[in-house]
């Protein structure tokens, strides 16, 4: 029972560092604002500004920009704003890794009693022995979890805030879009 216990204060090692990196603030990231017109490209740019009738942006990090300087977009040529969250693909990866973990724990666990017939290896149909491999199956699980974690990571990393032209509409997704802003 204590090799499982250590290897559980393992997998808590390894899922750690992934939360804390999940709650730390990050440097600022460009949204991508799609335009209403389907001939125009969508712009990606740093946030600045988010006034009732046009969000201002810019190409570029500014310590401290003058209106001038920005690029105005009002919101009624806006269809919608997306941004990139690059954590949900390491926080999948490290959810994935540790529930993957925890299953092939138990499979080892399993093994090592007997009750799936060999915990110190064993002799197939036609003779042949085979070592026990039940000590890498947390591993195996883990790194199949982290890859099954990564991809829905993926599926959610990209999040799109529908504006469609319409102030109210921006208005009540102001809040959201307030956390973009560069500071």
């Amino acid at each position: 029972m204590k090799p499982n216990i250590l290897l559980l204060v393992l997998m808590l090692g390894l899922v750690a560092p992934v939360a804390v990196y999940a709650q730390q603030t990050t440097k600022p990231v460009k949204v991508e604002v799609v335009p209403l017109n389907k001939r125009e490209e969508p712009r990606r740019m740093y946030l600045y500004e988010l006034e009732d009738s046009v969000i201002l942006l810019d190409n570029v990090l500014l310590t401290n920009p003058s209106t001038d300087q920005l690029t105005r977009i009002p919101i009624e040529n806006i269809k919608a704003i997306k941004y990139w969250n690059g954590k949900a693909v390491s926080i999948g990866a490290g959810t994935g890794a540790a529930v993957g973990f925890i299953i092939g724990l138990a499979i080892a666990s399993k093994s090592d009693r007997g009750d799936s017939g060999g915990g110190s290896g064993g002799v197939n149909d036609i003779g042949m022995s085979f070592p026990d491999f039940s000590g890498l199956a947390p591993f195996a699980s883990a790194f199949g979890g982290s890859l099954v974690g990564c991809v829905i990571g993926l599926g959610t990393a990209s999040i799109k805030i529908p504006i469609n032209g319409n102030i109210s509409q921006y208005r009540s997704k102001k809040a959201r879009l307030e956390k973009f802003l560069v500071k």
